[in-house]
C-alpha cells in the first residue's frame, strides 16, 4: 500500500499546469474533490508532456485518499519528468524521496506508454488527470489488471503574505528631514530651590566669566526656581508611541542654557527621525566652599529625575514609548545624564556622603514635583563626561556610547581632577577625582555591559563646537554614532523561540509589536495564527530559517531570524 501510495503521488508532477495560489493555513486541509472551470484540460499517457505554463518555483500540496504530500517538479521535457515528493507525517522533518517518469514507445506503431522509476523500480501506469488552473484532480494506477485506482486532488503551496516594513524612523540612514515638527517651549516640569537654571555663556571668554561668576557667586542666596524644557514632537500620525531622547547641556554647572545651539540643533535632527526630543534646564550654580559644587551636581542628578518622572507623566499627552527613553549630554550635562543612570540613593559615591547631601537635599527620586513612577532609561550618551566612584556602574545594565577629547583638562580623560590645567588647583580643593570616560569604559567592558568609546585624538574640551558655539565636523560625528548607538537598543529586543511541547510550533517574543509576519526558508508554514506559526522542515533543505519581519508600536522596523540547525 505505502508503495501504491508514492505511485501515486508522482504522476502528479507530471500533470500540475499553472496553478492559482492557496492560503498556507489550508495545507492540512485536503480534499479529494476539486471544483474545476469550463477551460479544464484532461490528460491521459498518450499525450506528450508538455506544460509550458508548470511553475518549477513552487511546492505543491495535496492528498491521495486519505494521505497527505508535498511535491516539487524540477524538470520536464516532451517524454520526461523529474521531481521530489514529501509524505506528510508526524515528525519536524519530512523525508524527500525523487522520482522520473518517462513516456517511451511500446510498438512500431507510435503507442505510448508511460513508466515510473522510483526506489530502483520501474512500473507501467496509466491515469486520467483533469487539469485547471491551480486545481487537479483525477485517478492513477498501475497497469497490471485489477490494480486499485487511486483519486487525488492537489494545489500550489504558498506561504501567508510576507512583506517588510520600509519605515526609516530612527534609522543611521533616515534623512535628517524625513518628519516635520513642532517646538513646545518653556514646558514646566517641576519647582525647586537653588541659585539659577540658566546663564547663556560666550565661549571665547568662557573662563574669564567663570572667575568673574564665581566672585559674585559668593552673595547669591537661594529662590524658588521653575524648571523648564523645551520639547520637539514629531508630526507623525502613523506612530502613537515614539522614543524620547532628554539631551542636558554643558557648562560646568555654572553656565549654560537648554537653547544653546548645540542643544537645539540636535533636537531638531532626532525630532525630525522621529524621536520625541527634549531639552531641558537643571539648577545651576555654586560657591567657592567645600561640597557646595557637590550638592549642585547632587541637585541636577534631582532635577533630570524629574524631568524623566515629569515625561513618564505626560506620555500619553506627547505620544512617548516610555520603554525606550534615552538620555545625553555635554560635560556637566553629561555628569548628570551618568548620575541619572547609575547613581541610587544607594549607592552614593563618597564624596556624596561624606557632605550629608542626602539628609541636606532628600532622595535622588522626589525633588522637583510628586511624579513618583521613574522610567527605567534604555542607554547613555556619555559626552566628555565622568563620575566620582565606578562602583556605581555596577548595579545597572545599561548601555553608554562615550566621546572624549584625549587631551581633556576640563572633564578627566582617564581618571584625575577637573580643571587640571588652572595653577589654583580648584578642581583637586573642591571637587576631588574624577573618573572620566576611559575608566568608564573599561568598567563597563569588565561588567559585560554594551558600550562604545570613540577618543577624539588630539582634542581638548567640548571638541563638537567652534570658538563661537557653533557645530563642527566632530559634532556631526557624534551625531550619528549617537544615532546608530541609539536604534540598535531600540531594535535589541525580541526573538523568535520554539514552543517546548509543540516543536513544530513558533513564536514571537517581543512586547512592543504592532504587526508582523513570517517567512519560512526551508520547511513549509501548515499553520498560523494570531501570535504563532507551525512549521514542518524538509529534509533536503540547505538553509532552514524562519523570518518575523514588521514595525513596533513605535514604527521602527524589524527583521529577526531563527536558523534551524
Amino acid at each position: 500500500m505505502k508503495f501504491k501510495l508514492t505511485l501515486c503521488l508522482i504522476i502528479i508532477a507530471c500533470l500540475v499546469a499553472s496553478c492559482r495560489k492557496k492560503d498556507a493555513s489550508k495545507a492540512e486541509e485536503h480534499q479529494e474533490e476539486i471544483e474545476l472551470g469550463d477551460d479544464a484540460v484532461v490528460i491521459t499517457p498518450d499525450k506528450g508532456f508538455t506544460f509550458s505554463k508548470i511553475d518549477f518555483n513552487n511546492y505543491y500540496v495535496g492528498e491521495i485518499n486519505d494521505h497527505s504530500y508535498y511535491l516539487k517538479i524540477d524538470r520536464i521535457d516532451k517524454d520526461h519528468i523529474v521531481g521530489r515528493y514529501y509524505p506528510v507525517t508526524d515528525g519536524l522533518v519530512l523525508t524527500v524521496h525523487s522520482f522520473e517518469i518517462e513516456r517511451k514507445s511500446v510498438d512500431d506503431k507510435g503507442d505510448k506508454e508511460c513508466i515510473l522509476c522510483v526506489k530502483e523500480e520501474v512500473i507501467p501506469i496509466k491515469f486520467e488527470i483533469t487539469v485547471d488552473t491551480g486545481k487537479i484532480s483525477g485517478w492513477l494506477a498501475p497497469t497490471t489488471p485489477g490494480s486499485e485506482a487511486w483519486h487525488l486532488a492537489f494545489e500550489k503551496y504558498v506561504e501567508p503574505a510576507y512583506r517588510e516594513s520600509t519605515s526609516p524612523r530612527y534609522t543611521p540612514n533616515c534623512p535628517s528631514n524625513y518628519l516635520s515638527f513642532q517646538k513646545k517651549s518653556d514646558v514646566v516640569y517641576g519647582n525647586a530651590k537653588g541659585f539659577w537654571t540658566s546663564k547663556p555663556i560666550h565661549h571665547e571668554h568662557m573662563r574669564k566669566q567663570l572667575i568673574q561668576g564665581l566672585g559674585q557667586s559668593a552673595g547669591a542666596k537661594r529662590k524658588n526656581l521653575e524648571l523648564k524644557m523645551d520639547l520637539y514632537l514629531p508630526e507623525d500620525s502613523a506612530v502613537k508611541r515614539r522614543p524620547v531622547i532628554m539631551l542636558l547641556h554643558g557648562g560646568g554647572f555654572f553656565f549654560g542654557d537648554k537653547a544653546a545651539v548645540t542643544s537645539t540643533e540636535w533636537c531638531e535632527h532626532f525630532a525630525s527621525i522621529g524621536y520625541v526630543a527634549v531639552s531641558a534646564n537643571y539648577r545651576l550654580g555654586f560657591k567657592l566652599t567645600k561640597g557646595s559644587i557637590q550638592q549642585c551636581e547632587y541637585e541636577s542628578i534631582q532635577d533630570a529625575h524629574a524631568a524623566l518622572r515629569f515625561l513618564l507623566a505626560h506620555a500619553d499627552e506627547y505620544g512617548i514609548d516610555t520603554n525606550n527613553i534615552f538620555i545625553g549630554g555635554t560635560s556637566a550635562g553629561s555628569i548628570t545624564a551618568l548620575g541619572a543612570a547609575f547613581m541610587t540613593d544607594q549607592n552614593l559615591p563618597a564624596i556624596f556622603v561624606d557632605r550629608n547631601l542626602r539628609e541636606t537635599c532628600g532622595s535622588l527620586h522626589t525633588s522637583g514635583n510628586n511624579y513618583r513612577r521613574s522610567p527605567r532609561i534604555k542607554a547613555v550618551a556619555n559626552m566628555w563626561g565622568a563620575l566620582y566612584d565606578l562602583k556605581e556602574l555596577d548595579g545597572r545594565h545599561i548601555p553608554v556610547v562615550s566621546f572624549h577629547g584625549t587631551a581633556d583638562n576640563t572633564v578627566p580623560y582617564d581618571i584625575g581632577y577637573p580643571f587640571s590645567d588652572l595653577k589654583t588647583k580648584i578642581g583637586e580643593r573642591l571637587c576631588g577625582t574624577m573618573y572620566g570616560s576611559v575608566a568608564i569604559h573599561h568598567r563597563l567592558d569588565s561588567l559585560h555591559i554594551r558600550n562604545q568609546f570613540y577618543p577624539i585624538e588630539g582634542a581638548s574640551h567640548a571638541p563638537y563646537e567652534d570658538k563661537s558655539g557653533k557645530p563642527n565636523e566632530i559634532y556631526r560625528f557624534i551625531q550619528d554614532k549617537i544615532q546608530k548607538f541609539f536604534y540598535d537598543e531600540i531594535n535589541r529586543d525580541g526573538s523568535i523561540v520554539q514552543d517546548t511541547k509543540d516543536k513544530k510550533t513558533y513564536r514571537l517574543l517581543m512586547s512592543d509589536a504592532s504587526w508582523y509576519n513570517w517567512q519560512v526558508e526551508g520547511g513549509f508554514i501548515t499553520h498560523q495564527d494570531k501570535n504563532s506559526i507551525t512549521v514542518v522542515w524538509r529534509s533536503d533543505a540547505k538553509k532552514r530559517t524562519i523570518t518575523a519581519s514588521g514595525e513596533r508600536i513605535n514604527g521602527s522596523a524589524f527583521k529577526i531570524n531563527k536558523r534551524k540547525q
